[in-house]
């Protein structure tokens, strides 16, 4: 087998150069979703473009039709991992998997090719074999019978198919990833439109350059899909935490218009999703004036709103808060609406019954309890959460092993947090501290250098005390003391034995409170005494002893509570 080398095998030297850089490049990120596809892809390229140098450099009709062959692996299989990857990419997942579908695309390829090895001798899909002199090269000629017909039109209905679904994805205003649908959808029509320019004979000198227009096509696909992390899995994560979630939740940008809404925020206001993307929220909540209002205010804005609802008004806690670029610079607002109807009927019983909570508790200790755990329970769902969630999607680009770390924290925050029916059992100090721990870490990711934390701990082996007990004093310090504060601020927690007792200490240089704000605090009145509220009525009913606290306003705030060693409850029989 005799071969001779043409100035267009520079070309292939190149075109296979770029192709093993992008197979690399691929495989340094092949945990990405798509990954194996496009590996899959680029290497079918590399496979394409050898036959092809093959087939030009050998002499004799047999050869070039033997290497001319190789071509058609490639021209086979890459439309059927191109549809692979369009149906993962738009979400039809479940259909990538079926096995119906997988066995009728191999079946095409595998048929073709089989046939196309044989054909030298039977000239079932081609015939009339001869050698075909181009300005640059010589390759082999050959006419198609009509048995070719069907493969060539189910090569170009996949090939539609594929088209059909990206331009769709791309003009679906309410997509995620249109401009990464736009990538794709031109990744693949620049080798279409060669390989229909060469199928009616108009190229490149004679020569088929459809392996050189797919090595555009890779380059666009692997940008579009890698470099926009268009599979990433924290995008991936997102899209499925923003879709489940029960609480309403929008996005809009900087010039109002509306970008996304979940299925709950659909649903509470009545709209589908086609019909107010990219619309203004100024038309499209009209109607709800305190909505609107907050949404338009182009600033952080938390309060409650009163919503129609299925012919009833609802109360819902709305959050807006910025996105903001790496750069600090804005990019919109998210809205987050939660339903606490129930909670506040729940508050305006719990503060009508408060001059009767204690004596209530002491003769029906078990239904307090359970109205207890509510109570906290719904303090601890809807912001906290929810900014929390916000915090750990925008560090996810950036440093993906601390959103996951983050993401731990959040779990075992909630996990701990949620289960309330043991508020009657006593827990150990390390347990509570790990608590307060998860908590610290995930405010400090949000406020970044804004809160530093110090802990003082003395030995507490034997310190046993109610659970939810020191992680809100934590957490009132960071929320209402340093949090307002534009500089950073410091909260210190301190843990000492002294003789058989155990003294703690939380204290903050925050912004402090007014003798009358203290005086509201340690009456309940107000959001923020009621949480403080509820910790010194546990220790008081649990002790007998209540907290101290020391407040200067714009100096701060010191919090100091005394536990028995061992934290055992004091005997109630003895004061009576």
């Amino acid at each position: 087998m005799e071969f001779y080398w043409y100035p267009y095998h520079m070309i292939s030297v190149f075109l296979i150069l770029i192709s093993l850089f992008l197979f690399g490049y691929i495989y340094s990120r092949r945990h990405s979703l798509g990954a194996k596809y496009l590996m899959g892809m680029v290497a079918l390229m590399i496979l394409w473009i050898i036959g092809q140098g093959l087939e030009i450099a050998v002499t004799g009709i047999r050869n070039k039709i033997l290497f001319s062959n190789i071509h058609y692996i490639s021209i086979t299989y890459l439309p059927v991992l191109y549809l692979y990857l369009t149906l993962s990419f738009s979400g039809n997942h479940r259909l990538a998997k079926s096995k119906l579908l997988r066995w009728v695309l191999i079946v095409e390829p595998v048929v073709l090719n089989l046939l196309l090895w044989i054909d030298l001798n039977t000239e079932i899909l081609r015939t009339g074999f001869y050698l075909k002199e181009t300005p640059i090269v010589i390759v082999a000629g050959k006419q198609f019978t009509a048995l070719m017909t069907p493969f060539i039109i189910y090569n170009f209905v996949l090939t539609g198919t594929i088209l059909i679904i990206l331009l769709r994805s791309w003009l679906d205003k309410s997509f995620y990833y249109r401009k990464q649908a736009k990538y794709l959808l031109f990744g693949l029509l620049i080798p279409t439109m060669v390989t229909l320019l060469f199928f009616f004979d108009i190229n490149f000198y004679g020569v088929d350059i459809t392996p050189v227009s797919f090595i555009f096509s890779d380059i666009l696909i692997v940008y579009g899909i890698l470099k926009h992390g268009m599979y990433g899995l924290s995008e991936i994560a997102l899209d499925n935490v923003f879709n489940e979630m029960k609480p309403s939740v929008m996005v809009y940008d900087q010039a109002l218009n509306l970008v996304n809404m979940n299925a709950s925020c659909l649903e509470l206001f009545d709209l589908k999703k086609g019909q107010v993307i990219g619309k203004s929220v100024r038309e499209v909540f009209s109607k709800v004036r305190e909505v609107k209002d907050a949404l338009t205010q182009k600033d952080f804005f938390h309060g409650e709103v009163d919503i129609p609802f299925h012919n009833q008004i609802k109360t819902y806690d709305l959050t807006v808060n910025p996105i903001e670029s790496e750069n600090n610079q804005n990019l919109g607002w998210m809205a987050n609406l939660y339903n606490i109807t129930e909670r506040k009927s729940a508050e305006r019983l719990l503060m009508e019954d408060k001059k009767n909570a204690l004596s209530l508790f002491e003769l029906k200790e078990k239904e307090l309890l359970a109205n207890e755990s509510a109570f906290l329970q719904a303090q601890i769902k809807p912001h906290f959460l929810y900014n929390s969630l916000n915090v750990i999607a925008a560090i996810c680009r950036v440093e993906p092993e601390k959103a996951r770390m983050l993401l731990l924290d959040l779990s075992d925050y909630m996990h701990y947090s949620y289960d309330l029916r043991k508020l009657d059992e006593f827990i150990s100090f390390k347990d509570e501290l790990e608590l307060i721990y998860s908590y610290v870490r995930i405010e400090q990711a949000r406020f970044q250098n804004k809160i530093q934390v110090h802990f003082d701990l003395d030995e507490a082996k034997d310190l046993m005390l109610p659970p939810l007990i020191l992680q809100p004093l934590v957490e009132n310090a960071i929320r209402h003391g340093i949090r307002k504060k534009k500089e950073a601020c410091t909260v210190s927690f301190s843990l000492k034995k002294i003789s058989d007792k155990y003294i703690i200490q939380v204290e903050d240089d925050g912004i402090g409170m007014t003798d009358e704000k203290l005086e509201e605090v340690m009456t309940g009145e107000g959001a923020r005494g009621i949480g403080l509220q509820n910790v010194q009525e546990r220790l008081r009913r649990i002790y007998g002893i209540g907290m101290d606290i020391e407040s200067r306003y714009g100096q701060g705030t010191k919090i100091t509570i005394v536990i028995p060693q061992g934290g055992e409850a004091y005997d109630k029989s003895s004061n009576r």
